[in-house]
């Protein structure tokens, strides 16, 4: 059941803790099992072929797809203090960690408002998981670079 206040992004043991409050669900097991059928059905993601992402599950898709459309594609801003951080973008494909957060406050507002540190790294290692984003060695501030097509 998805409410409001739920963040869009839990971890695998907090699934199995309200499965068992909630569900009646009692094994480890039992919850991967009805994890699976909900990633197949497209209600919820978990991805088990990497560490850095398997304890996690996204149960607010939309929310998802939100976040990474909004990097993606990206809209200029007349803010002097993210013009340079935008022309590395454009010019580079290098997308700084300040801008990412700059871009989801100003397109993803209720999204990003209150956007966590573990959200924010699940973001990031999601992306580099499917190598939309690859670490980068800026000086400035921790940075990805985005591969140009």
């Amino acid at each position: 059941q998805h409410t409001e206040n739920l963040s869009p992004v839990v971890t695998l043991n907090d699934i199995t803790q309200k499965a068992q409050q909630l569900c009646g669900i009692r094994s480890d097991e039992e919850t991967k099992r009805m994890v699976e059928f909900h990633h197949s059905l497209g209600l919820l993601l978990h991805f088990t072929s990497t560490p850095a992402l398997c304890d996690n599950v996204v149960v607010d898709v939309e929310w998802l797809l939100t976040v990474t459309s909004a990097l993606l594609h990206p809209l200029s801003t007349k803010d002097p203090q993210f013009s340079k951080h935008f022309c590395l973008l454009h010019t580079h494909g290098i997308l700084l960690e300040s801008l990412a957060m700059h871009i989801w406050s100003t397109r993803c507002s209720q999204s990003s408002k209150l956007m966590t540190d573990e959200q924010r790294h699940f973001l990031f290692s999601l992306m580099e998981h499917l190598s939309v984003f690859f670490p980068t060695d800026i000086k400035m501030s921790p940075g990805k670079a985005i591969p140009h097509s």
